[in-house]
């Protein structure tokens, strides 16, 4: 069963993204599988992990604007079984994108629930992991 887990602090500088990072690669090393979620729009998850932001076709921000299918976003890093879905500097304005979704949908037969958007999407891929990861803005 998969366990996620959020680091998160509400001030920035703390050992966050450190902290997840570290964690995910102990987990990898005692033969975990690992998705690392990077929730923090500056990236450094991401590039932590040896993934360069200029390459990259989906990330976080796509899969919460559902401009992407959460699969498509994850990408294999080079430590075997610890995996990244990457985020850059156009997820500082998915909040106000997700409200405008949620707005968009509320007459409709669609559902849309900003506030479970990121549960839903990892409910897709949740059996694939032992662990998911999320490294939180500091917010």
């Amino acid at each position: 069963m998969c366990k996620i887990i959020a680091i998160t602090n509400q001030k920035g500088g703390v050992g966050k993204t450190t902290t997840a990072i570290n964690l995910g690669i102990g987990l990898v090393r005692n033969g975990k599988k690992v998705c690392l979620i990077d929730l923090d729009p500056q990236g450094n998850a991401t590039t932590g992990v040896g993934v360069d932001k200029r390459g990259i076709n989906g990330s976080i921000y796509e899969v919460m604007t559902m401009k992407m299918p959460v699969g498509d976003a994850i990408i294999k890093t080079k430590s075997i079984n610890l995996s990244i879905i990457p985020a850059y500097l156009n997820l500082a304005g998915v909040e106000m994108e997700l409200i405008e979704l949620e707005r968009k949908y509320k007459d409709t037969d669609k559902k849309f629930n900003r506030v479970v958007r990121l549960k839903e999407e990892l409910a897709k891929v949740r059996d694939n992991y032992d662990f998911i990861l999320i490294d939180c803005p500091p917010s």
